[in-house]
């Protein structure tokens, strides 16, 4: 099985990963952060990839490594918290993979935008609240087709790795 973390930038995808990782004492699951991946194939930061190249390259590089995770992770278990917009250019691909579970983290924008606000190294705040707003909810309709929805506190209420997958059974 893989599960696919989605949500908006600052939802909490790389923090509830960390989280389920530290808790979990087996080996047949691997965790992985798309933008960390993302650093360390191209020994870059994401905002500097992003200054330097532009959102369209870094969304291809997303695209990229997405589908070598997809190949390098057939055979195992797999915790993957996505970028933000990752599910923008890669939805289908994600719904076309057999095992594949989308997991929404439904946190509201206003908590997401506090969250992020003063974060000068993620490149969407230079946008703007207004455009990113707009933005929150364009990716909503993304989100929304996920197999599971966590609120805000069931976010929080998720401990164990064992606890999100009797969620998605």
């Amino acid at each position: 099985m893989m599960v696919f973390l989605c949500g908006f930038s600052g939802a909490g995808k790389t923090y509830l990963l960390k989280n389920l990782k530290q808790s979990f004492t087996g080996s047949h699951w691997s965790f992985l952060d798309m933008d960390e991946e993302i650093e360390q194939t191209h020994k870059l930061p994401i905002w500097k990839i992003v200054h330097d190249w532009g959102m369209e390259h870094f969304r291809k590089l997303e695209t990229d490594q997405l589908k070598k995770i997809l190949v390098g992770q057939t055979s195992r278990h797999c915790l993957i918290a996505l970028g933000g917009g990752a599910l923008d250019l890669n939805a289908e691909l994600i719904n076309n993979t057999p095992k594949a579970k989308l997991v929404w983290l439904d946190v509201p924008f206003e908590m997401c935008f506090a969250r992020i606000s003063g974060d000068q190294h993620r490149p969407l705040v230079a946008m703007g609240k207004e455009k990113l707003t707009k933005l929150y909810l364009q990716r909503c309709i993304n989100y929304q087709k996920a197999d599971l929805i966590l609120s805000t506190a069931q976010v929080e209420s998720v401990k164990k790795l064992n606890q999100l997958i009797d969620l998605l059974k």
